[in-house]
């Protein structure tokens, strides 16, 4: 079942998304976001999010009260990062096609085809078996050091559940700052999802059993998570696969994209498809990094 179609941030996209645990909220439910708690993270699951502005003034962004037309998951309005996120996430995307010459076709929600209560939504779809994910880091520095020297763990959740709902095979993370980007290419790791399937059905029944918090991690468990989500991205993300390899021709532009007939766009993503995989191939054969 997918929702692929749905545009972003609509209405009908986060009334599918609503009671589902999605991509973007899985590193903060399982505790690995810096930036919001775990009951943060089930709060806006639930679509109950409660947080007061007293220490906060509303021209700093933050959790307002929702209005009464406004379903309780829609209620999130944004802070200055979040909105630079937004705002910017079309530079990233055509930075990454200019760089990559890989045609970007937009999508929406996908929900796992066995799993309906796990659910993402990826920047883009590249071919017929990537993916893209934008990030565009808001710190008060602007000289190029806000760009990610890596990816971060909670990020990397994101995109590997977002390759399970899609059924993709690899993403390429761009980093994307007025100053500068950088592009990584992430593979897909079926194990990481099957190991940490346990813990999110942990999180899921305290959503169906409408409990007041998420259920509690244990020691253990972070240990488990953390030594887990660490061990896959050594093994998944390759931070050196786009400085290694040529990247393309000048990709057409965005008139000319529209104006091709349904027949070209599939041979254009074909073909840009099919010399990503070569390309991996060939890096996963010289040796990564």
């Amino acid at each position: 079942m997918a929702s692929a179609n749905l545009q972003q941030r609509t209405p009908a996209w986060h009334a599918a998304r609503r009671g589902k645990l999605t991509a973007s909220n899985l590193g903060s439910a399982l505790g690995l976001c810096p930036w919001t708690s775990r009951q943060q993270a089930y709060n806006r699951a639930m679509g109950i999010e409660r947080y007061a502005l007293k220490r906060r003034p509303k021209n700093l962004g933050g959790w307002h009260r929702r209005p009464k037309n406004v379903p309780r998951a829609d209620r999130f309005i944004g802070n200055d990062a979040t909105r630079w996120g937004t705002n910017n996430e079309a530079n990233g995307i055509l930075a990454y096609s200019a760089h990559t010459g890989n045609v970007v076709e937009p999508t929406g929600l996908h929900v796992h085809p066995h799993t309906s209560w796990l659910a993402g939504s990826p920047d883009g779809l590249i071919g017929t078996e990537g993916l893209l994910e934008v990030k565009c880091p808001y710190w008060t520095k602007r000289d190029g050091s806000r760009i990610h020297k890596e990816v971060p763990a909670h990020y990397y959740l994101q995109i590997n559940l977002c390759l399970e709902c899609a059924d993709r095979e690899w993403c390429d993370f761009i980093s994307w700052t007025p100053e500068g980007f950088k592009i990584y290419r992430v593979t897909r790791d079926k194990e990481l999802h099957e190991a940490l399937m346990g813990q999110y059905l942990k999180f899921f029944a305290a959503m169906q059993r409408m409990a007041q918090a998420p259920p509690v991690l244990t020691d253990e468990d972070k240990k488990f998570i953390e030594e887990t989500v660490a061990e896959s991205m050594q093994r998944h993300v390759l931070y050196h696969f786009w400085d290694k390899v040529d990247v393309a021709d000048e990709p057409p532009a965005p008139d000319e994209y529209d104006d091709m007939s349904m027949s070209r766009k599939r041979s254009h993503s074909f073909t840009a498809d099919q010399e990503a995989t070569a390309k991996l191939a060939k890096f996963l054969e010289d040796g990564c990094e």
